[in-house]
């Protein structure tokens, strides 16, 4: 606290209002500038940086509130409440998948000083010095303690808060990885599965060459694979009586299906059937003039991506329209399930066989899985999926 406030705050009435600014810190590095004023002439207010060269800051009304702030010399730190209205409302800037639980683990900040200070009032100082303030406080936000239609409510804490924290500090219960998929390229987590799903497997035993194969399923694990590869010849009509093996591709009803158990075809298991799993298909993406239906599917840029509104892909009016994390015509699909089972699908992957020179010419897999592959260690387990 600086002399100045100190001042300030000896006085029988303080000649300031209190004013408090807080600012919050993304993932991504992004800053967040607010206060929670709401009358008419405090919508934004201006305030200088704590740190050199003190840039001015400017903070914007929002409807916020900030309780339980009280301070103790012994016991557990308090667990303030930090109250906002309509918080998605702040981040129209960002990706339209942002939600309350992206803001678990940031930062935020609490500076409190008076009305007096702030840029353009009577005492506010010259530019490029320190702002006049109360001792900043730094919480984490560790938990949504309940959120409606109408507002959030986040429990802060303090970062040296330790209370019932024990090591290791990953003893969960639940099933699901908690990993960032495909994360490790980008130094988020330890998933090293391949960002373009591109997999090296050995031809044989015998022979250290590799073949390139992607891996691609979809969030069920269902198998995404180039529809061009499912010709009579290597996906032949369902029949009775025929003995299917752990590399037999079928058509029935308009789908494709792969064999997973070996069997005698008979009326019993005719897919969809615990011996088949469904496959769906995908073709290059066409950005000249092509008409796409929801639940097409797409390669482009080393993903498989899904239609979920239907359009041209190069219209007069959008221009060209290309699937990407933003678009509100496409989803990506190739994603994983975060179960054990997602996992050996793609690190335990066994291509039908190893013919083929590049990934565009991989063949799809089999019923087995490679035992020997290695998973991930520390995946597993989590509580949500992330």
């Amino acid at each position: 606290m600086s002399d100045i406030i100190a001042t300030d705050l000896q006085q029988l009435e303080p000649s300031s209002a209190f004013i408090d600014l807080f600012e919050l810190t993304l993932e991504d590095g992004q800053v967040l500038y607010f206060h929670d004023g709401v009358e008419a002439d405090n919508s934004t207010l201006q305030f200088r940086d704590n740190a050199s060269p003190f840039a001015l800051r400017t903070y914007t009304a929002m409807p916020v509130i900030m309780e339980g702030l009280e301070m103790a010399s012994d016991g557990a730190p308090a667990r303030p409440s930090f109250t906002v209205a309509n918080i998605l409302s702040m981040f129209s800037g960002l990706s339209g998948d942002f939600t309350n639980d992206d803001l678990i683990g940031s930062a935020l900040l609490r500076r409190r000083t008076l009305k007096k200070h702030l840029h353009g009032e009577s005492a506010a100082g010259s530019a490029g010095t320190a702002p006049t303030e109360f001792p900043i406080i730094k919480y984490i936000i560790d938990r949504i303690a309940s959120e409606s239609n109408t507002m959030v409510v986040f429990e802060v804490a303090v970062p040296y808060d330790l209370e019932g924290i024990k090591l290791p500090r990953r003893v969960v219960v639940g099933k699901y990885c908690s990993w960032q998929y495909q994360g490790a390229a980008a130094n988020k987590g330890g998933c090293s599965f391949p960002a373009d799903s591109i997999l090296f497997i050995k031809s044989n035993l015998n022979d250290d060459s590799t073949r390139p194969h992607r891996a691609f399923f979809d969030i069920d694990d269902t198998l995404l694979f180039r529809a061009d590869w499912f010709t009579d010849s290597n996906a032949p009509d369902w029949a009775t009586g025929q003995l299917y093996k752990a590399t037999s591709y079928v058509e029935d009803g308009g789908k494709y299906w792969r064999c997973i158990a070996e069997h005698t075809s008979a009326t019993g298991n005719k897919p969809p059937s615990v011996v088949w799993a469904p496959i769906f298909t995908y073709v290059p993406h066409d950005a000249t003039n092509e008409a796409y239906a929801v639940g097409d599917r797409v390669f482009l840029n080393d993903h498989i991506w899904r239609c979920i509104l239907a359009h041209n892909s190069s219209t007069s009016t959008v221009g060209t329209i290309l699937p990407s994390d933003t678009s509100k015509y496409w989803v990506r699909d190739d994603n994983c399930g975060k179960t054990l089972q997602s996992c050996k699908c793609r690190f335990q992957y066994v291509p039908r066989d190893f013919s083929g020179v590049t990934p565009e010419d991989h063949l799809p897999p089999d019923g087995r899985k490679n035992n020997q592959g290695v998973l991930p260690f520390g995946g597993f387990p989590g509580t949500q999926k992330f």
